[in-house]
């Protein structure tokens, strides 16, 4: 569990790098702690899903790695970053090994308002179709749709301001709270 001067273990250090699988495998065998973080806040496991690294993320869950982990000044956790990272695979994984699909950032964003206003101005087709399904399971799992943050900022709110008619639709469908206020207007 050596750290070097920014904080970061071994075990960070080669999640942070490609290719490295094997040996983060090998040294999650050898008893390294996968819960370490790093100065900053960082944990493996959510540098792994910032950096979606599927295998890494599978292999620190085989380790028994805290899915709940809290980077402290942020608020972020694994399944936020996936979510911001518009990794549905690596939602599910989490979501199958207990991670609070519920858990709200220092914005006061959940991972649903996070994933909806990601912009897809910029994405090719393929990505906006990943980022289209992976709004739609986060709406299905059971994420609070009616949540609001401390801006007023809704699901809803997020899904038609980001004119996301499909979105905007399912939502509706789980009944949500149409008039809720956003300190730029109504939804």
């Amino acid at each position: 569990d050596f750290r070097n001067n920014m904080g970061a273990t071994t075990l960070m250090e080669l999640i942070r790098e490609d290719g490295m699988i094997k040996y983060v495998t090998k040294i999650l065998q050898a008893g390294a702690n996968p819960n370490i973080p790093t100065n900053d806040g960082m944990s493996p496991l959510i540098q792994a899903c910032a950096d979606k690294k599927i295998p890494e993320v599978q292999a620190l869950l085989d380790a028994k790695v805290d899915v709940n982990y809290v980077i402290p000044d942020t608020k972020t956790t694994a399944f936020l970053m996936s979510a911001s990272q518009s990794s549905m695979v690596i939602c599910e994984m989490l979501k199958e090994n207990n991670a609070d699909v519920n858990a709200v950032d220092a914005f006061g964003k959940n991972a649903l308002i996070t994933a909806i206003f990601k912009s897809e101005a910029f994405m090719k087709k393929k990505e906006k179709i990943e980022h289209q399904a992976l709004c739609m399971f986060l709406i299905d799992i059971g994420i609070d749709v009616n949540y609001e943050a401390k801006s007023g900022m809704t699901a809803l709110w997020a899904a038609s301001v980001n004119r996301n008619k499909e979105v905007t639709e399912r939502i509706l469908e789980k009944g949500v709270n149409a008039d809720v206020w956003h300190e730029i207007g109504l939804s």
